[in-house]
C-alpha cells in the first residue's frame, strides 16, 4: 500500500529534488515548482488529519477507552494482521 506517511515523506523529498535540478529550463522550473506547491498543500491536509487521528487516540488513552487498533495502519500503510478481531468486537 502506498498511502501513508512514509510514502508521502517519499514523495516530498522527491519533489525536493526535482527543485534541486540545476539544468532545467524556466518552463520546466515554474512546472516543478507548482508540483511541488500541489505536493505540500496535500501533504498538509494528510498531516492535519493525521494529527486529528492521533489527538483522537490520546484523548481515547487518558479516558481509559482501548486503542482503535485500526488506526496504526491508517498512518502507516501496513494492513491489519489476519489474526485481530475486527474492529468493536470483544477479545
Amino acid at each position: 500500500m502506498k498511502n501513508s506517511v512514509i510514502h508521502v515523506n517519499d514523495h516530498l523529498i522527491a519533489r525536493l529534488e526535482e527543485l534541486g535540478q540545476e539544468n532545467l529550463s524556466a518552463e520546466e522550473l515554474d512546472n516543478v515548482v507548482k508540483r511541488a506547491e500541489a505536493s505540500v498543500k496535500v501533504a498538509s491536509a494528510l498531516t492535519a488529519n493525521g494529527r486529528i487521528v492521533l489527538d483522537a487516540q490520546r484523548l481515547s488513552a487518558e479516558h481509559g477507552v482501548e486503542f482503535d487498533r485500526e488506526t496504526a495502519p491508517m498512518l502507516t500503510g501496513r494492513k491489519r494482521p489476519a489474526t485481530l478481531p475486527p474492529s468493536g468486537s470483544r477479545d
